[in-house]
Order: C-alpha cells, then structure tokens, then sequence
C-alpha cells in the first residue's frame, strides 16, 4: 500500500490518523490535506459552520465590571476540549474564555500566537473593557446540557459598544453570537487546545465588522490527518499518470530543441510528482552523442546530474555537475520501468512514451550550440585582428611545409601557396576607402587617390576593382570618409614575397589558382598581385609597380601588379 515511506492512493492510513496530538505539518512540512478520494476517517476535530440562533440573550449580570481583569467561573457540567475535561474556567474583560490557567488570562495584546499558546476560546477577543455605562458580563445557565456567557463591553481604542457571547455545551460544542455595535474592531477569534499544533482561526478572525453577524458553531467532524510521517498530497481516484509536459515556450527540457550552453534542464511535468523519486538522481541520465554523433556506442560521454524538487510543483531542476555543457547532441532519458521509475503522488508510474498507460522511458534529444568566442580563422596570434604577424607565421608554416591544420585555411589539406592567397582575398577585407590599409579612412588616402587618378597600374586606391582609378573610387573614399577598422594591416617585408613564391612549386599550388598551363607562375602571379595590393610597398624598391619573385623553375622575373593580372 505504501511505496518508500511514502502513501500511495487507497492506503488505510490516507485521513485516519490523530487530528490533536499529530502537527499540523508533516515531517516534509506539507500541510494536511484532505484526500477527496478517501472517506475521512481520523479522530474527531472542530470545524466551523456558520448557523442561524437567536442574539436575544439574556442571562445573569455577574458584576464583572473591569479592564484587563478575569473572573474564575464553575461550570454546570465537565466541558470536553480538545481531548480534555474542565471544570471552570477563567473569563476575562476582553472577551476571552481560557481554561486551565489563569497566566495571561487579562491580556488585550490579542494575537493568533498567544491564542495558540493556551486552551483559549475568543469569540471576540480585543482590547475591550465591561466598566462602561450599562457593561457587564452575564452568563445563563437555564439549559441544563449548555451555559452561555454574554460580554456588554466598550471597545478601549474608539468607546464603541461590543455585544458577544459564547456558548458551551456538555458535548463539547462551542457557538458564538454576536448583537449590536461590534465596529472598527482587531479581534482575535478562534479556539485553542494550547499546544500550538491543534487550533482553529475562525472566519471571523481580524474582521474590523462584527455587529450582527451570523452565529458560528464548533462541531466535531472526522479529521484528515494521515497515519505516518508523510502526508498523502494526491486523490486516491486519480487514474491518468503523468506525463512530461511539451510546449515550446522556455529554453527547458520538454520546450524545444537547440539550446544555449547551460548547466542545467528543467523538466516540467502534468502534475506534482513523489519527491523522493523526483530528488533521485538514478531516475535521470544524460549522455552526449561525442564526436561521431551515435548514440549507444563506446564514445558517448555521461555527465552526473543532481535533481532539485520543491515540495508543490510540478518541475524538477537538473544541475549538471560537470558544469555547462559543451557544444553537441545529447540525450535525456526519465527511466520509468520495473526498477526506477518517477511516480506522482497518488502512486501512479511515469508515461514516458506517451501511450497513455504507465510506464515507458521519457527520451528527449535536443543540441547544445558552442557560441562562445573563438579566434578568426586566420588570426594566427589570437590579437582579434589580422596583422603583418598573422602574414608572417602563415608564410613561416609553408616554409617549413607545416602539418599544422590550424594554418589550412582554404581546407584542402595541405599548408600551401594556396592558403596564403586565401588568406589574403578572403580573410583581410579592405575597409572602404582605406586606401592606404591603415584602418582609418583619412586625408592620407584622398593623396593615394590623386596620385593614382587615371591610372591603370597604381591600384591602390581603386575601391571598386574595375581596374583604373577614377571618380568612382572617390565616391568610396568621400562616402567613407571618418570610418575605421581594427583591422590596420601594415606593411609587409621586401623579402617576404619572393621567398614563399620561391618555395612554392607546381604540385603544391592550389587548384583554384591554375588558370592557364603554367601552374606556378600563374600561383605567382596571383600571389604577387595579391600581395602588392595587400601592402604596395612590400618589394617595389624602383617605385615602378612591380614586384620581383621567383618563379618554380628558379627563373626570376619582374610582375607588374595591373588589372591584367
């Protein structure tokens, strides 16, 4: 009937338990609730009711005319409270019926916590005095199974008039009444057995307006208090388990699919679920696909995850140990088999697969995306820029005919000629009319301009690559003007470009680049072009716009760097 400590719905012990002596919160510190699957079948507890009884009542004037005083009264018969039989009982000026001790019986400092720290019945306990004109406290006694003890008092704060009274009968019922006046009142109204745990607030309890209301009873009813440490917080007639809930409204498991790197899962579910199972890290895995994106095989990589459950909701939050996950596939599992399984809290199995039944694990894949910065392709110093310095490790890696993938760029396979055209047209980009490759678009570069207007072999400053410069470069450099980049490039050694064309040979340039039947001095040519327009000045010691480089066959030769390259 019970599963782990816990109660599963039917279990004898769901609403039979003490109602007086148990706390009013479990050991998880659940309230007590009612099962409405389950007929109440604990020890007897009080619960009010609203009820219809004459206020007309008279009684005896006892002379008990104070503030701040109390009065021992016998009773005509043994009244049973919360489990205790009493003879008298101590009947105070502020509206308070106490039983078994006279300590604080005087106090109109009202509060539920000193009402529960006696046997207390308040009815109307406020700061109330009955020494006012016509006050007094009356009791009649002229029933034989019940007395009733009546307060006409005057409210302290304001002088108003308060009318009250309450009934106790032999069966251990309680009734309160209320007549006239009863105005902007802070009273304090409920029962008591003073053990802190057992006590009732009543409805009434803080309303500033008491004057004339309905007359409220006491009665016994069957209470709901469980047998055993845990409360049962399902409905023994629940018969649909639970589910995992999916609605793409929230980076969580059950919401979507691509998610940013985190350290931790959320898994919502239909309803509140067992809390031992929901804190149980056997019932959750998560594993990652690794490098060949299989699941199932020798590369999967598990990582620990440790639950946390709120008692009263519906979702569970998964910390990843390890820390934020990496970028990749992934797979989380909610085991709900024979062995493990999440429950909900009528007992009911997981309904992992979605067939409606119980039972059938929950499986969710979903990718982990790697945003996190990383260095330009290219930007072999890590400076977050291109620079000479990236040019001249690149240059130094096909030199030495590197293996080092990091300086393949154009991912052929091979560190060649090829990766350092590449390097060139597509990874530095020019900024518009930054003719002089400085990262500034300035004055300086409208002096490139004029100098190289009309020609067809100074390209420096033609921005739109159409092989002269004219207006239209300036048009680029004019609607630029005042922009910059961090990408400022520099000036390239004189030797730098005759000695990678040197040590570049035909079967190791790049297929792109073989425009004609002669391989390598056409990879020479583009290189040679391309590098004089990345830094005009890198081997034109004549100042005639070309460039000297050796060709793979050693012989040495001048490229003029024009559109016709």
């Amino acid at each position: 009937l019970d599963d782990n400590f816990v109660l599963r719905k039917g279990s004898p012990a769901i609403d039979s338990g003490e109602s007086w002596l148990a706390g009013r919160v479990d050991l998880l510190g659940s309230p007590r609730l009612d099962d409405p699957g389950t007929a109440n079948q604990g020890a007897s507890d009080y619960q009010e009711t609203n009820t219809s009884v004459s206020t007309d009542l008279a009684g005896i004037a006892q002379g008990w005319r104070s503030d701040n005083n109390r009065w021992t009264f016998a009773l005509p018969f043994s009244f049973p409270f919360y489990g205790n039989e009493y003879t008298s009982v101590e009947v105070s000026s502020n509206g308070l019926l106490q039983f078994g001790t006279t300590a604080d019986a005087t106090d109109g400092t009202n509060t539920t916590d000193e009402l529960i720290s006696r046997p207390r019945i308040a009815a109307l306990w406020d700061d109330l005095r009955t020494s006012g004109s016509g006050d007094d406290i009356f009791i009649d006694e002229s029933l034989v199974d019940q007395v009733t003890i009546r307060w006409d008092a005057t409210h302290v704060a304001d002088d108003g008039d308060v009318n009250f009274a309450v009934t106790l009968y032999d069966s251990g019922l309680i009734e309160f009444h209320y007549g006239d006046g009863n105005q902007n009142l802070t009273p304090t109204v409920g029962i008591s057995s003073g053990n802190g745990r057992a006590y009732l607030l009543s409805s009434y309890d803080e309303q500033t307006n008491l004057g004339n209301v309905e007359s409220l009873r006491f009665g016994f009813v069957p209470g709901i208090n469980e047998i055993g440490a845990f409360e049962f917080r399902g409905d023994s007639q629940d018969a649909i388990p639970p589910a995992v809930i999916e609605a793409a409204t929230t980076v969580a498991i059950g919401f979507g699919d691509q998610f940013e790197s985190t350290n931790e899962l959320i898994v919502h579910f239909t309803e509140e679920i067992n809390f031992i199972d929901a804190d149980a890290d056997a019932v959750y895995e998560l594993r990652q696909s690794g490098p060949n994106q299989i699941f199932g095989d020798g590369d999967d990589l598990l990582f620990a995850l440790r639950p946390s459950f709120v008692l009263g909701e519906s979702f569970v939050t998964l910390t990843v140990q390890q820390g934020d996950l990496p970028a990749g596939q992934y797979r989380l599992t909610i085991f709900s088999g024979a062995s493990r399984s999440i429950h909900d809290t009528a007992g009911l199995q997981l309904d992992g697969d979605g067939d409606g039944g119980e039972g059938g694990d929950y499986v969710r894949h979903f990718a982990i995306h790697d945003h996190s910065p990383h260095p330009l392709p290219g930007d072999f110093d890590q400076d977050g820029a291109y620079s000479l310095a990236d040019f001249n490790l690149l240059v130094a890696a096909v030199e030495t005919v590197s293996n080092d993938v990091t300086f393949d760029l154009d991912g052929d396979g091979t560190v060649l000629l090829g990766d350092v055209v590449f390097l060139v047209h597509q990874l530095v980009q020019p900024l518009s009319g930054d003719y002089n490759w400085n990262g500034v678009v300035d004055a300086a570069d409208y002096t490139i301009w004029k100098d190289g207007f009309g020609s067809n072999l100074l390209l420096n400053a033609d921005g739109n690559r159409d092989g002269r410069v004219n207006a239209a470069d300036y048009t680029i450099w004019k609607d630029h003007f005042g922009n910059s980049s961090t990408q400022a490039i520099g000036v390239i050694e004189a030797t730098q470009l005759t000695t990678i064309v040197q040590r570049t040979s035909c079967d190791r340039c790049h297929p792109r680049f073989r425009t004609d039947t002669n391989v390598a001095a056409d990879a020479a040519r583009d290189v040679a072009f391309a590098l004089s327009y990345f830094a005009s000045q890198s081997d034109d010691a004549s100042s005639d716009h070309s460039i000297t480089f050796r060709s793979a066959s050693g012989h040495k030769s001048r490229q003029r760097h024009s559109s016709a390259i």
